[in-house]
Formats: C-alpha cells, sequence, structure tokens
C-alpha cells in the first residue's frame, strides 16, 4: 500500500460513510457495502504503517496530510464499532425486575382447553400472546384465566373466523 493508495482508501471510506448518512439501504449496492461495513476497515492498520514509516523524499507536509487521511478510517472504525470493544458495566443482581412473555399457536382445529392452561400455568406468564385464537376458545380461555389476566384484547382477523389475543 503506497501513500497515494492510503489517500484513496480513506477517501473511499468517507465516501461509503457519506453516502450511508444520506442513503442508508436504499441502493442494493449501498445496502451490500454496509452489510459488510466492518469489513471495509480491514485495510486501516496498514494504512496507519504506511503512513507512519518515514520515506525519504516526502516533505513533512505531505507525511502528516497522509497520516491525517490514514487516521480518518480508523476514527471512524472507533465511532460506529469501538464502543462494542468497552467494557460492560456491571448487573446488580436483583436489581431489575424480569418480565415473562409466553407466545402461544393455538391452533385452529385445537379444541383442549385443559391442555392449553396446563401450558400457560407451566410458563407463568406476565403477559400472553395467543394466535389462531378463534372465538369459542377466547370465551373458554377468558372465563378460566380472568383471575390471572385481569385485562385482554382480541382482534378477529378481517375476513376470518380467528385472530390473536394479548392477555
Amino acid at each position: 500500500m503506497t501513500s497515494a493508495s492510503t489517500c484513496l482508501y480513506a477517501l473511499f471510506v468517507v465516501a461509503w460513510y457519506l453516502a450511508r448518512l444520506v442513503w442508508g439501504d436504499r441502493y442494493w449496492w449501498l445496502a451490500g457495502l454496509n452489510s459488510f461495513a466492518a469489513l471495509l476497515f480491514l485495510p486501516a492498520p496498514l494504512a496507519l504503517i504506511v503512513a507512519a514509516v518515514p520515506r525519504g523524499g516526502f516533505a513533512l507536509a505531505r507525511r502528516r496530510a497522509i497520516y491525517i487521511a490514514a487516521l480518518v478510517p480508523v476514527v471512524l472504525w472507533v465511532g460506529l464499532f469501538g464502543w462494542r470493544f468497552l467494557p460492560r458495566a456491571p448487573r446488580v443482581a436483583g436489581s431489575e425486575a424480569a418480565l415473562r412473555v409466553m407466545a402461544f399457536n393455538l391452533l385452529a382445529s385445537n379444541g383442549n382447553v385443559d391442555g392449553i392452561l396446563a401450558a400457560i400455568e407451566a410458563g407463568q406468564p406476565d403477559l400472553l400472546a395467543l394466535s389462531e385464537l378463534t372465538p369459542a376458545m377466547d370465551a373458554a380461555l377468558t372465563s378460566r384465566l380472568a383471575a390471572t389476566f385481569p385485562y385482554r384484547t382480541q382482534q378477529t382477523l378481517t375476513g376470518a373466523s380467528l385472530g390473536v389475543g394479548i392477555y
């Protein structure tokens, strides 16, 4: 990697980052680059080494410009991905409440109310989401779950005899 390729690499990374900010994933080629963004920064250490090694014939101002150009991808990498390498804050035991959520696909043809209730009781959820909920199953479950889940909402799909329920 030469000093010219170091500058071209830095220019490419800056152009990619600006395109990412402006267009996001709107274009397929940019979405592809964004998907592999971390790999765009693999040449950055090599660019820094090339910029740091003094060569005869380069003026000091030109060497500084090349070094600054090599630092641009490193600074972008630290801004985008560096936080992942910072130590995480320690968790204090018992400081957060756990929320238990259960999602249950009932199967519209299932009529085993006792089996469904046994599974719900075994899971002990705080929030229960039921899919493929028929009106008959909703009525049977609501009467038996009212003490545990006093609040509920049910939505029937348009043009269908089944829907979803959240307890």
